[in-house]
C-alpha cells in the first residue's frame, strides 16, 4: 500500500509536468492512438514477464540470470512510456486517465525492480544450495583417516563461512528478509556442526564424524525446502504480473473508449 501511495504522488507530480514538450492540447483521437501505443508496448513486456516467471525451471540458475535480463528490460520499458506520455499535452477530458497511467507505470517500475532484485539474489543461492549437497565431509569415507577428515572439515567449515559472510552481506527486497535469515542460519548450523567434528574427532575416536554423516541426509530435506521456497516466490511473482495485466487491460479499453 506505501508503494502505491508514493507512486501516485509521483504521478501527480509528474501529471503536473505533462505537456511540457508540445504547446497544445491534443486532440482525443491523437491522446487515443498515442496512450495506445505507449500502453501496448507496456502490456506486450508484462505479458513476456508473465509467461516467463510460470514457466521458468526455479532450480536452473541460467534460466534465472534470462529472467532477470527480462524484468530489466520491461523496467527500462516503463521508462521510456513514462517519458513519452510525459511530453503528451493531454486534452482536460482524460488527465484522470493519465493520472491512472502514470500511477500504474510507477508502481509497476517499483514492483518489477524488486522483482529483478529477488532473482538476483535466488542466483547467489542456487549454487549454495548444490555446493551444500555436495559437501566434502559427508562424502568422505566412514574409515577415514582423522587427518583427511580434519582436512574435509576445514573446507566444509570455511564454505559455510564464507557463504554466511556474503548472504549477510546481501540486501535483498523487504518480502524476502525472513528467508535471507533461514538460510543464514541453516548455513551457520552447517559451519558450527561441522566444526564441532573438526574438533572432537581423534585416532581412537570419530564417533562426531560417524554422527554427521548419519544425519546428512535431514540436512539434504532442508535444502529441498529451501529450493521449494525459492520455487513458491518464483510462483508468486507470476501471480503477481497476472493481476498486473488484469489492471492494465482495465485502463488500455478505457483508452480504447475514448
Amino acid at each position: 500500500m506505501r508503494k502505491f501511495v508514493l507512486a501516485a504522488v509521483a504521478a501527480s507530480l509528474l501529471l503536473a509536468l505533462a505537456g511540457c514538450g508540445e504547446e497544445t492540447a491534443m486532440s482525443l483521437s491523437d491522446y487515443r492512438d498515442r496512450a495506445s501505443a505507449v500502453h501496448g508496448r507496456v502490456m506486450g513486456s508484462l505479458e513476456e514477464d508473465r509467461q516467463e516467471l510460470c514457466q521458468v525451471d526455479p532450480g536452473d540458475y541460467y534460466a534465472l540470470v534470462e529472467l532477470q535480463e527480462i524484468l530489466r528490460q520491461s523496467v527500462r520499458t516503463l521508462n521510456s512510456a513514462y517519458k513519452e506520455a510525459l511530453e503528451m499535452n493531454t486534452p482536460p477530458q482524460v488527465e484522470e486517465l493519465h493520472k491512472e497511467l502514470f500511477q500504474f507505470y510507477s508502481y509497476l517500475e517499483g514492483e518489477l525492480g524488486e522483482m529483478s532484485s529477488a532473482i538476483a539474489f535466488f542466483q547467489v543461492i542456487l549454487p549454495m544450495l548444490t555446493d551444500t549437497q555436495n559437501l566434502a565431509t559427508p562424502a568422505t569415507p566412514e574409515d577415514a583417516e582423522v587427518s583427511r577428515i580434519k582436512a574435509v572439515t576445514e573446507e566444509d567449515v570455511a564454505t559455510m563461512h564464507s557463504y554466511v559472510k556474503r548472504l549477510k552481506g546481501m540486501d535483498p527486497p523487504r518480502e524476502l528478509l525472513p528467508y535471507q535469515d533461514n538460510i543464514v542460519a541453516f548455513f551457520r548450523s552447517i559451519e558450527e556442526a561441522v566444526a564441532g567434528v573438526e574438533r572432537a574427532v581423534t585416532p581412537e575416536d570419530t564417533t562426531a564424524f560417524q554422527k554427521f554423516r548419519g544425519e546428512f541426509p535431514d540436512l539434504l530435506k532442508r535444502v529441498r525446502v529451501l529450493r521449494y521456497e525459492i520455487a513458491a516466490y518464483l510462483f508468486l511473482f507470476c501471480r503477481r504480473i497476472e493481476v498486473f495485466l488484469d489492471s492494465g487491460r482495465e485502463l488500455e479499453a478505457r483508452i480504447g473508449t475514448i
